[in-house]
C-alpha cells in the first residue's frame, strides 16, 4: 500500500491532469474556430486591397485599413501562447515524471502554477476571439464605406472627363479664333490692296481735272468694340505740293461737292469690282449730281469701260436712275446691247406711271 502521501499526490496529478485535458480539448476548438475564421478574415482583406486601388476618392476612409495591421497582433500572441502552452505541456510531463519518482512533495506548487497557466491561457482566447469578431466588424463596415464610396468615384472620374474636353475645347477654340483673325486680316489687307488699286486707275482714267491725282482708302487697323473688331477707314486723295512733291492728304472737307459724288461712285464701283466679282450689283441713284459736263461723260465712259468687262457675266447688274439724257447719251448704251429704259413719271392724282421707252425714241 503506498504511503498517504504519495497516494494524495497522485490523485491531485490526476485531477490537474483531467483538467488540463479539458483545457486542451477547449484550446483545440477555440484554435479550430480561430482557423475557420481566417480565410474569412484573408477574403475581407483581398476585397479591401483590391477595392482601394479602383477607389481614389475613398482613399481617406481606406487608409484606416492599415489599422489592420495592428490589430492582428493578438492573433500573433495567440502563436506565442500555442508555443508557450507547448512548453508548460512539456515542463508537465516532466514534472509528473518526477512526482512519480520522487513524490507529490517536488509537484504540488508546479501544478498550482499549470492550473494558473491554463486560466491565463482560456481569459487570453476569450479575449482573442473578442479581438476577431471586431476585426470582422471592422472589415464589414469598410466594405460598406468602400460600396458607398464607388458611386462617388463614378461621379467624379465622369465630372474629370467633361472638365478635361471642356479645356480641349476651349484650346482648340482659341487656336481657331488666332487663326482665323490672322486669315481675316491677311483677306483684309489683299482686298485693300486690290480695291485701291482699282480705285486710283478709276479716277485717273474719269476725273478730268489735274488738282487730285488719285484717291484711295485708308485703314487705321482694328479695334475691339466689346467683343468684335471694327475697322476705320478714311478716303485719302493724293495731290501736289507747291514744291512738286506728291502729298496724301484726307479728302474730307478738302473738296467740293462734285468731287464728292464723284469719288463715293468711284468707290462703289471699285467694291463691286473687288467684292462682286459672283454676284455684282451696282446701284446709281442721280450719279451726275453736281458734277460738271466734263467729269460727267467720263463718269459715263467709266461705267461703259466697267459694263464691258461684265457683259459675259450673268451675275452683274447696273441699276441707273438719272434725270440726265446726256449722260445717258455718253453711256452709248446702244453699243452694250442696251435698247430701251424704263420711264417714271406722274399721272392724275399723284400716282406713279412706269412706262417702257425704246431709246430711239427718246430725244438725247
Amino acid at each position: 500500500m503506498p504511503p498517504p502521501l504519495l497516494h494524495h499526490a497522485s490523485m491531485r496529478l490526476s485531477a490537474i491532469e483531467a483538467e488540463t485535458q479539458t483545457a486542451r480539448r477547449a484550446h483545440t476548438q477555440a484554435l479550430s474556430e480561430l482557423s475557420s475564421l481566417e480565410p474569412q478574415l484573408q477574403a475581407g482583406t483581398d476585397r479591401l486591397t483590391r477595392a482601394q486601388s479602383d477607389r481614389t476618392e475613398a482613399q481617406h476612409q481606406l487608409d484606416s485599413a492599415h489599422q489592420l495591421v495592428q490589430m492582428m497582433e493578438p492573433m500573433i500572441s495567440l502563436h506565442q501562447l500555442k508555443d508557450q502552452y507547448r512548453r508548460v505541456k512539456a515542463e508537465y510531463d516532466t514534472l509528473r515524471q518526477e512526482v512519480g519518482q520522487e513524490g507529490a512533495d517536488t509537484g504540488e506548487g508546479d501544478t498550482q502554477q499549470l492550473q494558473q497557466t491554463v486560466q491565463d491561457l482560456q481569459y487570453t482566447k476569450g479575449k482573442t476571439d473578442q479581438t476577431v469578431e471586431a476585426l470582422h466588424t471592422s472589415i464589414r463596415e469598410k466594405t460598406r464605406a468602400v460600396l458607398r464610396a464607388k458611386p462617388a468615384c463614378e461621379r467624379h472620374n465622369h465630372l474629370v472627363r467633361d472638365v478635361i474636353v471642356h479645356q480641349s475645347v476651349q484650346t482648340d477654340l482659341r487656336d481657331l479664333v488666332v487663326h482665323i483673325d490672322a486669315a481675316v486680316i491677311e483677306f483684309h489687307t489683299a482686298k485693300m490692296e486690290e480695291v485701291n488699286d482699282t480705285l486710283k486707275e478709276l479716277w485717273r482714267t474719269t476725273y478730268t481735272a489735274t488738282d487730285i491725282l488719285y484717291i484711295y482708302l485708308h485703314s487705321s487697323g482694328a479695334t475691339m468694340t466689346g467683343r468684335r473688331k471694327t475697322y476705320s477707314y478714311c478716303l485719302m486723295m493724293g495731290v501736289r505740293s507747291p514744291g512738286g512733291e506728291i502729298k496724301s492728304i484726307p479728302m474730307r472737307g478738302r473738296c467740293s461737292a462734285g468731287q464728292r459724288v464723284m469719288a463715293s461712285i468711284l468707290v462703289r464701283v471699285a467694291l463691286s469690282v473687288t467684292f462682286g466679282s459672283e454676284c455684282a450689283m451696282l446701284c446709281l441713284d442721280e450719279p451726275t449730281t453736281n458734277l460738271d459736263a466734263a467729269n460727267a461723260e467720263s463718269l459715263a465712259g467709266a461705267l461703259h469701260r466697267l459694263i464691258q468687262t461684265r457683259l459675259r457675266s450673268a451675275a452683274f447688274q447696273l441699276v441707273l436712275i438719272t434725270h440726265d439724257k446726256r449722260f445717258i447719251r455718253h453711256l452709248q448704251c446702244h453699243r452694250l446691247g442696251v435698247d430701251h429704259v424704263y420711264e417714271v413719271s406722274k399721272r392724275e392724282g399723284g400716282h406713279s406711271r412706269i412706262t417702257r421707252r425704246d431709246l430711239a425714241t427718246l430725244d438725247l
